[in-house]
């Protein structure tokens, strides 16, 4: 059984503010909370019966997860920029995909919520419906035929992934009591949770369960993205393909999921560029 995980730091239990996401001693310490995390799910994934598991580093620069402290065997994708970003790696030889120390879409009252960037994109819409990194990350899975079997963050993140997700395993290691404030469990507490679901879950895979495709998302697809800032959507306009849509938005409409994911690569970085 082949494993996919995507590892994201926001989710994960104890990280509340941004003081935990980027440089000095609490960032180091959310790093060490993440890889631990990480080894819980590869213990746990591999009494279940993984036998292959590929972990893509898939916060900010992607170069968080401490490589000595992981166990034997597994693959790391580390570093940035990559094709897929967050998805790096994913392709139709997995059996699985799990996503680790996910969090909810930027407007939500989850902890720490953006979609992809804090400082560019104030929403994002696919199809009509707003949505986070969870679901696009999700259908990019989907598109190569991997159904994601676990997911873990807080209780927002579960009640996106409840609009239109069935079956798979939520691992809610905090309650957001505000964008930097939540009631959480202890790291300990945390890895015996994510250790014993990702059993559960290769266990059942193992045994012949298989995920429903998800609901009511079907090509093409439109991606509306609205920046906080009028010069990015004007800038990324000029994009093939992207019309401007509005003083701050942009439209993007394909056929292929993989190629709008790309293409949205492509704005984020463009959009990224402009912050400043």
């Amino acid at each position: 059984m082949r494993l996919y995980v995507s590892v994201d730091l926001e989710g994960v239990a104890g990280v509340v503010a941004p003081a935990h996401l980027l440089s000095g001693d609490a960032y180091r310490q959310a790093c060490e909370w993440m890889t631990e995390e990480t080894v819980a799910v590869i213990e746990g994934a591999r009494l279940g019966g993984a036998t292959e598991i590929i972990i893509n580093d898939a916060h900010e620069q992607m170069i968080n997860l401490r490589l000595d402290r992981l166990p034997d065997g597994v693959e790391v994708i580390t570093g940035r920029p990559k094709a897929y970003g967050m998805m790096a790696g994913i392709d139709h030889g997995f059996d699985v995909a799990f996503f680790l120390g996910y969090h909810g879409r930027q407007g939500s009252p989850s902890v720490l919520c953006h979609s992809y960037s804090s400082s560019t994109i104030a929403r994002l819409q696919l199809n009509g419906q707003e949505i986070g990194e969870f679901t696009l990350n999700a259908l990019l899975a989907d598109h190569f035929g991997v159904p994601v079997g676990l997911v873990s963050g807080d209780q927002w993140l579960a009640e996106e992934i409840r609009t239109g997700w069935s079956g798979l395993e939520l691992v809610m290691v905090k309650q957001a009591m505000g964008r930097q404030a939540a009631k959480t469990l202890l790291p300990c507490d945390a890895r015996k949770r994510l250790r014993q679901a990702a059993q559960r879950v290769t266990e059942a895979w193992c045994a012949g369960k298989r995920w429903e495709k998800p609901k009511n998302w079907t090509a093409p697809w439109q991606l509306q993205v609205d920046f906080f800032s009028p010069a990015m959507a004007q800038v990324v306009a000029w994009m093939p393909l992207v019309r401007q849509h509005g003083e701050n938005s942009v439209q993007l409409v394909m056929d292929d999921l993989a190629t709008l994911f790309r293409a949205w690569q492509a704005i984020l970085t463009l959009a990224g560029a402009l912050k400043n």
